[in-house]
């Protein structure tokens, strides 16, 4: 959702049609792997520890969840039993597939400058983080400086942390609600955590650097809250 709101905002467009490349196999990857598809991206690699798979026309979403649901996915046995599939041993080439969107779900600095710098040169204009901290310093300068909208995780990957905190709600008010209900106040959360950064980057001059807007955004929230305190 929050990918979705940096479309609209910055390129008055939605996910359909873009092509994605998720990183991971685990639980972030692999939602973000079904979120996308459902919001109409065509999703083209993911990768694990051990390799990349991908496929430039795009991946079979709904068989590759059933493999990646299933826990620990063999995907060069996956991409032996898929036409069109490629593996490559090195989880880093990934980043070689040209893209349109690109959100690294894996591991700490799992994009560095060289893969910055081929994403950018091969059509990606968006990054948008799912791990912790998945992409390093430089690349992340490189993005700001090189016009590829970047989001970090702090923000981008805050969705687990709102639904526990639904969770919690439910459970303190002994409420059930719906998948759908859920859905939608994440929804809600994430379009605030999004505008929040982007209001932010523009107050302090620095208009599209989603980034420094988490950063000083999260920052005032504690600065306030230590006032309202008498902390400060």
């Amino acid at each position: 959702y929050y990918v979705e709101e940096m479309l609209r905002s910055f390129y008055n467009t939605d996910m359909a049609g873009k092509r994605g490349l998720i990183s991971g196999t685990g639980n972030v990857a692999t939602y973000a792997i079904e979120k996308a598809s459902q919001l109409g991206a065509t999703v083209l690699g993911c990768s694990n520890t051990r390799g990349c798979l991908y496929n430039e026309a795009g991946l079979d979403v709904a068989s590759l969840l059933e493999v990646l649901k299933a826990g620990k996915p063999d995907l060069e046995a996956y991409a032996k039993t898929h036409p069109g599939c490629k593996f490559s041993a090195n989880p880093k080439d990934l980043w070689n597939v040209p893209c349109d969107l690109a959100l690294p779900c894996a591991t700490q600095a799992e994009i560095n400058l060289d893969s910055a710098k081929t994403l950018k040169a091969n059509g990606c204009y968006l990054v948008a983080e799912g791990a912790n901290m998945p992409t390093d310093l430089v690349a992340i300068r490189y993005f700001n400086e090189n016009g590829v909208l970047f989001a970090p995780g702090k923000a981008s990957n805050a969705g687990g942390v709102a639904v526990s905190g639904l969770e919690m709600s439910q459970n303190a008010m002994h409420l059930s609600w719906t998948f759908e209900e859920v859905d939608n106040r994440l929804k809600d959360i994430m379009k605030g955590i999004f505008k929040k950064c982007k209001d932010t980057a523009e107050k302090y001059g620095c208009p599209r650097n989603l980034a420094l807007g988490a950063n000083i955004a999260g920052f005032e929230k504690v600065y306030n809250a230590m006032l309202a305190e008498g902390i400060l």
